[in-house]
């Protein structure tokens, strides 16, 4: 005797639409959060419009976004309120959020322990890119400094290359 089958029950479209006008921007866009990738991306905004579609193309989620904004004055308003777009689509597709939980709160790993460092100076770090030289002096400075820099406790010392760099050429 042949047993029964249940009907298959496909989960719910991860899919939405959203629709942003401000004086400032007209904006659409849609998300596929269970798509191949595919997207049909225009900003206005190149930059923006590679960034979007790799996006798509490396989590596998369809996009399709048209934008239309002030352009002619600056790219901030069209890529905040793009940026509100995708954001608003993505969290509307996953809908109530249901059996997504963080891998955090799933995981047996144990805490781990981090130290940033950071040295603050007089100086910002850019004052120690310079050009190689083959002056000595130079080179006896740039060794200095590496030395001063990889000693925790030394005091502030400003790596200021030697005079002649900032001496005008003839």
């Amino acid at each position: 005797m042949a047993q029964a089958r249940s009907p298959v029950v496909a989960p719910p479209a991860r899919q939405a639409s959203v629709e942003r006008v401000t004086r400032e921007t007209k904006i659409r866009g849609a998300v596929n959060l269970d798509g191949t990738g595919v997207y049909d991306v225009s900003t206005g905004i190149g930059f923006l419009d590679h960034m979007l579609e790799q996006l798509s193309r490396h989590s596998l989620v369809d996009l399709t976004l048209r934008a239309e904004g002030d352009l002619h004055i600056d790219f901030h308003h069209t890529t905040e309120d793009t940026g509100y777009v995708v954001g608003e689509a993505v969290s509307k597709a996953l809908g109530d959020r249901r059996g997504i939980a963080r891998w955090g709160d799933r995981s047996g790993s144990r805490p781990s322990r981090s130290r940033p460092a950071s040295r603050f100076t007089s100086r910002t770090s850019t004052a120690r890119t310079i050009t190689t030289s083959s002056n000595p002096a130079t080179r006896a400075w740039r060794a200095a400094c590496a030395r001063r820099s990889r000693s925790i406790r030394a005091a502030p010392m400003p790596c200021l290359p030697p005079r002649e760099r900032w001496a005008p050429r003839n």
